[in-house]
């Protein structure tokens, strides 16, 4: 789930909401329970997803993800972010879904941007509709960008100096893994999620992190070798807020299991 920079204040700027991942649950008709993840083919986001992707991304984020449903965001409010979103991912090609074959409906995704070009480029979307969502994520990222580890892998991790032209197409950034509910607990997104970060490889990515909203979502990248490398407990973030108040924006407000947003890396795919 998000289950989905204040490193200096020259990047504060292109700080993105665009690290939300989730692995959600969306309950629909009860003839859908008995889904058969075997009935899915993967396959390659490509336009002729897109929308379908992006509604999938509107409804299961706004219901069932923790942040968002805690922030009250309808699948309205979300759509035109998550079509930001997709739009990015089927450009650089960094998209996967699960197609059901009978139906050809889109029952699940993931998809990522390149961490560098997004950065260097900033958000294309309006931050002050999603600023809280912008001020998590940024103290997420200076948090661990601030005290990076010491094994980083093949890259050092000196945001500095990492984000230069020279490493596009070096870090995928998972912004997005969702199914609908009467998919999900049937093992589908790790499948999903290995596939997707075997098609980032193949583009020749060499790492990748997610930002984990929700105890579900961490569950699926640590199966496939990520790790926590920074995390903010909800109850003790604080923003301020349009009037220079400090606020608690979730204090009370996130369900268990969910505690934390953890940012999970992987440093050699």
């Amino acid at each position: 789930m998000f289950k989905h920079l204040l490193v200096s204040n020259r990047f504060l700027h292109k700080t993105s909401y665009k690290g939300v991942f989730s692995k959600c649950s969306l309950s629909l008709n009860a003839s859908f329970q008995k889904a058969n993840i075997s009935r899915c083919v993967i396959k390659p986001l490509t336009p002729d997803y897109a929308e379908q992707a992006t509604i999938l991304t509107s409804l299961t984020f706004s219901q069932s993800e923790p942040v968002n449903n805690a922030l009250g965001y309808s699948p309205m409010d979300f759509y035109p972010f998550a079509k930001s979103l997709v739009s990015t991912a089927c450009e650089q090609g960094l998209g996967t879904v699960a197609v059901d074959r009978d139906s050809g409906m889109v029952v699940a995704t993931v998809y990522s941007e390149d961490f560098v070009k997004g950065m260097l480029s900033g958000p294309n979307y309006d931050v002050n509709k999603y600023r809280v969502i912008d001020a998590l994520l940024g103290q997420l990222l200076d948090k661990y960008f601030s005290n990076p580890p010491q094994e980083t892998g093949s890259l050092s991790h000196n945001l500095q100096t990492l984000i230069t032209p020279e490493h596009v197409g070096k870090i995928a950034h998972v912004c997005i893994a969702g199914t609908y509910g009467f998919y999900a607990s049937k093992g589908l997104m790790v499948h999903l999620a290995e596939a997707h970060l075997e098609q980032c490889k193949s583009q020749g990515y060499e790492q990748a992190f997610v930002e984990c909203s929700g105890e579900y979502s961490r569950r699926v990248f640590y199966k496939l070798g990520f790790a926590t490398k920074s995390k903010i407990i909800y109850d003790e973030f604080e923003m301020k807020d349009e009037n220079g108040q400090v606020i608690r924006p979730f204090a009370g407000k996130i369900p268990k299991p969910h505690s934390s947003i953890n940012m999970v890396w992987k440093y050699k795919l």
